[in-house]
């Protein structure tokens, strides 16, 4: 083991400054500064004894272990997974391993995920075409796809004349087609089976004249424009109370215009947003 030692009164002197007399340093024992000393030798088996700890060798240290490697000496290969595949979970409960289907050829569509049939829309639409014989076994289901389309298309257009109704159209649509379904369920009688939301449905797909009339009223205004509201007014009443009885013709026998009256009202106030 080395020592450092300093001389004090050497250094004071090499340097320029003032030291004492002679005699004086002759009677005074030299103070000598001695630094704290460093031997590595003695923490050489601490070292290796923590290399070792950490699963290295005892002269260094040890590199980290391999991917896989799992506590207690036993190793998990992920070399058999596919890269880019589609996870699915074994079945409930246990028993099955994670598979992965690369196969996205038989994906259903995204229509069909979502729940939208076309061709019901389609079939429907052509129903409410005809005003006079609707078809009202066209509306068996409570498809509500086709009029967020319809609504979608009306404020389109409403759009281009300067008019935000997005929120007023959804929103007014689905209140009155419920009210209006309501009260016809009302006028059918208690227990008589009518369902509320296939209403909203007929009532909302009845609708489509006013899309037709939405267009029109970007190029003709005035009084043909009213003209033509009250014939789409007329159009979509006739088509939704046909439906409506159609449908539930044991109960709503002879209850034409009462069941017509509600669904009117509605058809009034999409005409008004239109043309104001």
């Amino acid at each position: 083991m080395s020592h450092f030692t300093f001389n004090a009164a050497g250094s004071a002197a090499g340097a320029g400054l003032p030291t004492t007399s002679q005699p004086q340093q002759q009677n005074q024992p030299q103070q000598q500064l001695q630094f704290m000393s460093f031997d590595s030798s003695q923490y050489g088996n601490a070292a290796g004894s923590g290399s070792a700890a950490y699963g290295g060798s005892a002269g260094g240290f040890a590199p980290p272990p391999p991917v896989g490697y799992a506590a207690g000496g036993v190793s998990a290969d992920f070399s058999h997974v596919p890269v880019g595949g589609a996870f699915s979970a074994g079945p409930v409960g246990g028993g099955g391993a994670p598979r992965y289907d690369d196969d996205f050829d038989n994906e259903p569509p995204l229509l069909e995920e979502l729940g939208i049939n076309l061709r019901d829309v389609v079939a429907k639409s052509r129903a409410v075409l005809n005003p006079v014989k609707t078809n009202a076994h066209a509306f068996e289901d409570n498809d509500l796809s086709g009029p967020v389309m319809y609504i979608l298309a009306m404020s389109v257009c409403h759009l281009l004349r300067g008019k935000l109704h997005f929120g007023i159209l959804l929103g007014w649509s689905f209140v009155a087609c419920v009210v209006a379904s309501w009260c016809t369920s009302m006028i059918a009688g208690p227990g008589a089976g009518v369902d509320v939301w296939r209403g909203v449905s007929v009532i909302a797909y009845c609708a489509l004249p006013m899309v037709f009339f939405s267009l029109f009223s970007l190029v003709v205004g005035g009084v043909f424009a009213s003209m033509l509201a009250v014939v789409c007014v007329l159009w979509c009443t006739s088509a939704a109370a046909n439906v409506l009885v159609g449908q539930n013709k044991q109960q709503l026998s002879g209850s034409w215009a009462l069941v017509a009256y509600p669904c009117m009202l509605y058809y009034c106030v999409l005409a008004m947003l239109t043309l104001y």
